[in-house]
């Protein structure tokens, strides 16, 4: 059974906003207020798409250009450019990714801190993942992966295993600084068992070891999903990020509250869960991808499918 998952990630913002160039975040993960140029589409057929300079929130840990907003959503606008990563400990990964190709999702909360493997690490083609955070006692949402295909990997050798099948953006910004805060082989502990793992088994412990800096063993497998596009669908569904053009008078905009969603957990604060066995009437997988979409659209936002890294700090 193909499954909607709600996973909640910390909302919280960058603390530096400039003047200067963001550096690589050390602390808890966050989600930036972020510009890139992309292309979207404004209805859920996926056809046709648009390309824009877009806004949008997301995940972005790697050093950024920062402009001043005047906003009380967002005080910081943060420009991506292709990472390089410098080598060094403490320097947070980015998951999911959502540059330069179809967004991949990578580690986030697949293996809990005891090293048992929890479902996020066995999705199926076609599962469900609503990316968001607890802000103001409601859930907002900032990425929608629908998964296409999907690879095992060993976090060690990743940086090497996957160069040249996936973006080297990706590769510098998730890949890399992940093998480079795996524990000492002497210490290793293999992940073997699959749980079906609840919510209630990713526990405070785990959150907190996951928000920091990941200390796993070398020899921990994840896997790496690739979201589907509208070029290449599941089932219709297609991976995106609620977006919004940028204008020469640049704003932030609230992430979509999806706490009218009957599938929805409005009092979840970490961890994550399968919206389909919580709910005992069931709700099917498209149709929750489809409410998701819809809400996001009747909002006054784009769907964003696809962004690109700038080669500048420019936010123009």
């Amino acid at each position: 059974m193909s499954r909607v998952i709600q996973f909640m990630h910390p909302g919280g913002q960058p603390s530096h906003l400039g003047p200067g160039p963001k550096p690589w975040n050390t602390g808890n993960h966050c989600r930036s207020f972020l510009k890139a140029s992309g292309a979207y589409c404004e209805s859920l057929d996926g056809r046709p798409t648009a390309s824009a300079a877009l806004l949008f929130w997301g995940e972005w840990e790697a050093p950024a250009a920062v402009h001043r907003l005047e906003s009380t959503l967002a005080q910081g606008l943060y420009v991506p450019r292709p990472p390089q990563f410098p080598g060094g400990a403490g320097l947070q990964n980015t998951d999911p990714f959502v540059f330069d190709g179809p967004f991949l999702y990578s580690c986030c909360k697949q293996v809990r801190k005891d090293g048992t493997v929890t479902y996020l690490r066995e999705l199926d083609r076609g599962d469900v993942i609503l990316f968001g955070s607890h802000v103001a006692g409601s859930f907002v949402m900032d990425t929608v992966f629908v998964v296409r295909l999907s690879t095992l990997y060993n976090a060690a050798r990743g940086p090497m295993d996957l160069a040249g099948q996936i973006a080297p953006s990706f590769v510098e910004a998730t890949l890399k600084p992940l093998a480079h805060n795996l524990r000492d082989p002497s210490t290793e502990e293999t992940a073997r068992k699959v749980l079906p793992c609840p919510p209630d088994m990713w526990t405070e412990d785990d959150e907190v070891s996951s928000c920091g800096v990941p200390q796993r063993p070398r020899s921990i497998e994840f896997r790496l999903y690739e979201g589907a596009t509208p070029e290449n669908p599941v089932d219709g569904m297609f991976s995106f990020v609620p977006a919004a053009q940028a204008s020469d008078k640049l704003t932030a905009f609230a992430r979509p509250n999806l706490d009218s969603l009957e599938f929805v957990e409005t009092g979840m604060t970490a961890g994550f869960r399968d919206c389909r066995v919580a709910q005992s009437s069931g709700v099917s997988v498209h149709r929750a991808w489809e409410a998701v979409a819809t809400l996001t659209i009747e909002n006054g936002l784009l769907l964003g499918t696809k962004f690109q890294l700038a080669e500048t700090s420019s936010a123009a």
